[in-house]
């Protein structure tokens, strides 16, 4: 990396969930969905399942980040947005996966030290870790659990 590019930091995403936001690298997120096919058999499927998205000749699973980590999650008044975000095992069946967001995501520049990492009891499950931006909490995702874990259950 030379200084130049130290110096643009990273460009990221907040993806705005019910009580937190994920934060995300830019690249990641492959694009913003406004309509998804909900599940009509939920029948054998995890609770954190809420159907399905056909994107560029794939079927990608939308998931609650929420109900992934064992809390509750409530749709709002306005229509859910769907993140898609590529999976970073392509050896699995899905090559990415829609997160419901309660609204549509923002672009961030994250600078190097910018970031302040939290100590949290409450870490989730499927969180690589808890940070401070802006004096915000927020969770950068394990992208790579989360896949695992939709390729085991689905």
């Amino acid at each position: 990396m030379n200084a130049e590019q130290r110096q643009a930091g990273l460009r990221a995403l907040l993806l705005p969930l019910r009580e937190t936001s994920l934060l995300i690298p830019q690249s990641v997120v492959a694009d913003i969905s406004f309509h998804y096919e909900k599940a009509r058999d939920r029948q054998g499927k995890p609770d954190w399942f809420h159907g399905d998205l056909y994107w560029h000749g794939n079927n990608v699973p939308v998931i609650s980040y929420e109900k992934l980590n064992g809390r509750s999650y409530a749709p709002g008044h306005h229509k859910e947005k769907i993140a898609i975000c590529n999976l970073l095992d392509a050896s699995g069946s899905y090559p990415a996966v829609g997160i419901l967001v309660k609204a549509v995501p923002r672009m961030v520049q994250v600078d190097e030290g910018v970031l302040l990492s939290e100590d949290s009891e409450m870490k989730d499950k499927f969180a690589l870790s808890q940070v401070r931006y802006q004096g915000e909490s927020m969770t950068i995702p394990d992208l790579e659990k989360i896949g695992r874990e939709i390729n085991r259950s689905l």
